[in-house]
């Protein structure tokens, strides 16, 4: 009797355990996509490279979900290429951007997850220099997954893609 409690007990909670752990988030998920025909700011269309992505950190997959810096620059760099910003190739780009992921507030616990991103954008080239501070937040929910470890990383992903969005939207005034 004991022993078929024990098994039923190691079958429900093993299953639950596996399925509990964190995931690295994607970068295609996190990928900024133009709505309709977005032109790109002349002055930066087809002129830009990614330079240095720094301050991610990779994922546990017995902790949090994390945001990592080849998957950021993953995300940045096909973002750049939908929005016609991306240059055919680095050598050929007369503006480098530059991202520091600064800060990744996340929620420990909670049924939606609201996850706050914080990135330094430089972009360089040209004899300028400017920086582009942007703070976006994305947002998990109960709806998304039951699972706490999936709402935390789907609310990684919507934060970081916000982040991208709103460093083009910056990007149209340069």
């Amino acid at each position: 009797m004991m022993r078929s409690i024990l098994t039923a007990l190691v079958a429900v909670v093993i299953p639950l355990l596996v399925t509990a752990c964190s995931s690295n988030t994607s970068p295609g998920a996190m990928t900024a996509v133009p709505y309709g025909q977005a032109k790109p700011n002349p002055r930066l269309a087809g002129a830009m490279s990614v330079g240095t992505v720094a301050g991610g950190q990779e994922t546990n997959p017995l902790w949090t979900s994390q945001v990592d810096n080849e998957s950021f620059r993953q995300a940045l760099t096909n973002s750049l290429r939908a929005y016609g910003y991306l240059a055919p190739s680095a050598d050929r780009a007369s503006y480098s951007l530059d991202a520091n992921l600064m800060s990744l507030d996340q929620p420990f616990i909670g049924f939606d997850f609201d996850v706050t991103s914080t990135v330094n954008y430089t972009l360089r080239g040209q004899g300028t220099e400017r920086s582009y501070p942007v703070t976006a937040v994305g947002t998990g929910r109960m709806s998304d997954s039951v699972a706490a470890v999936i709402r935390l990383k789907v609310a990684n992903e919507r934060s970081i893609k916000a982040n991208i969005e709103k460093l083009l939207n910056e990007l149209q005034g340069f």
